[in-house]
């Protein structure tokens, strides 16, 4: 684990298990991510970044803010270690991150205990909310997510997208292809479901082991199957093979839905340009289209600061900006970081949250809500609220693409944020 402040590393074993935090103190918050991923690391850089511009104008409270991050590995286990330790050493007012819902889950209660605001920003799962917050919200009421949107959205976006494509293309028969992972299961219970009922074959719907490395059985089912495309939702695992073996392989049908690997600004380089017209949903458009005046703004002051992969901030970068942020504002109204003498009035600030963040206007469900403190989705995946963006990855006009390779990503889905269209493969 190491502390991050503006600026300089350094190493601090300040703060106690039940500190109160005297006037003038620094206020830390906590990161928790798999920093050796793409996603990770953005996400650490984008909540630097979020603290070295808290600083430059004020911090929180007429306090300076530090930044403690640590790996979690993507393992529940060792979250459960740094977060502890974080609490117990460092003293954080605020913990950010988990992309992984086994290890949003499985802090829960740890937090819980210790009254710690949790922004969560990138685990999906709904369980996150209905396993804690609908059965004592009073326990979790400090736990929130600002986003993404939960599975159970997604799900239901995932087959408004498919019907996109159905009137697009004219494409009658796709696949659902899931991992067997907490945040898949309901696009595997839904999509399918949901598809059908709007005339849509789906001819395959599979969930995937974790560690599968060859796709060759499962492309060849889908294509078997007849299916235009296949919606995947792959997070955990590796996708820069499967992808490779599409592309070559010319298989006929397209590759579309959540594809987390697929979201990195460096996947075309990975897949030696194959990844060209395969798309994922992401947040804020992977910062490659304007959700708000917020999303240059924080892309251009990311580059700014770092040109090593990942070159944007990631999805998870964005919404982990945007959590400090809204959390920033949160205190500031409460007029206290303290969560351990006045939880009470955080939770309330959080509640009332109306931010408009780099991928969208944030507001949270009430604690009556059916899902007491997640984001809330509104109406739909082109509304201000926690829109549900989906990108896709182009050969690049003039070549002008992302560093120095002639690939680039364009929002394809929904109309609101379209500035490309959806593009079938050159050999269907």
């Amino acid at each position: 684990m190491k502390t991050v402040g503006a600026g300089a590393a350094v190493t601090s074993i300040a703060g106690c298990l039940g500190g109160s935090g005297g006037t003038g103190e620094t206020i830390k918050i906590g990161h928790v991510m798999p920093v050796e991923t793409d996603n990770g690391l953005g996400s650490e850089r984008s909540a630097q970044l979020a603290v070295d511009q808290l600083n430059e104008n004020g911090g929180i409270l007429d306090r300076d803010v530090e930044l403690v991050t640590a790996d979690s590995a993507g393992q529940p286990s060792e979250a459960h270690s740094v977060v502890t330790e974080m609490i117990s050493r460092d003293n954080i007012r605020m913990l950010v991150g988990t992309v992984v819902s086994e290890v949003a889950l499985s802090l829960a209660d740890l937090v819980a205990e210790n009254d710690l605001p949790f922004l969560i920003t990138g685990a999906a799962s709904p369980r996150i909310f209905a396993e804690n917050h609908a059965q004592n919200y009073d326990q979790f009421k400090s736990i929130f997510r600002p986003g993404p949107v939960n599975s159970i959205k997604q799900a239901e976006y995932l087959a408004q997208y498919g019907q996109f494509l159905s009137e697009e293309h004219g494409w009658d028969t796709m696949a659902v292809v899931c991992e067997d992972a907490a945040w898949t299961q309901d696009i595997t219970d839904m999509t399918a479901s949901l598809l059908e009922e709007n005339g849509i074959d789906v001819a395959v719907n599979e969930r995937v082991a974790l560690d599968t490395n060859d796709w060759t059985p499962i492309l060849d089912q889908v294509e078997s199957s007849g299916a235009q495309t296949m919606i995947g939702a792959l997070s955990h695992i590796p996708i820069t093979g499967m992808t490779s073996s599409w592309s070559r392989n010319e298989y006929p049908f397209s590759l579309d839905g959540v594809m987390i690997a697929a979201q990195s600004p460096q996947f075309w380089s990975d897949t030696q340009g194959t990844a060209e017209y395969l798309s994922t949903a992401t947040s804020a458009a992977d910062g490659f289209a304007d959700i708000t005046p917020k999303t240059s703004e924080v892309m251009d002051a990311y580059q700014s600061e770092y040109d090593s992969r990942p070159t944007t901030p990631t999805f998870v970068g964005f919404i982990t900006h945007d959590a400090i942020n809204l959390y920033a504002e949160a205190v500031e109204r409460a007029g206290t970081a303290n969560h351990r003498e006045d939880i009470d009035s955080i939770v309330e600030e959080l509640q009332a949250t109306d931010f408009e963040g780099s991928y969208g206007q944030i507001q949270f469900q009430g604690p009556d809500g059916e899902y007491p403190n997640d984001v809330y989705p509104g109406e739909g995946p082109g509304d201000e609220f926690a829109p549900f963006t989906i990108t896709q990855w182009q050969a690049a006009e003039d070549g002008n693409g992302i560093g120095d390779t002639d690939g680039t990503k364009r929002c394809v889905w929904p109309e609101t944020y379209q500035n490309g269209d959806h593009q079938t493969p050159s050999w269907m």
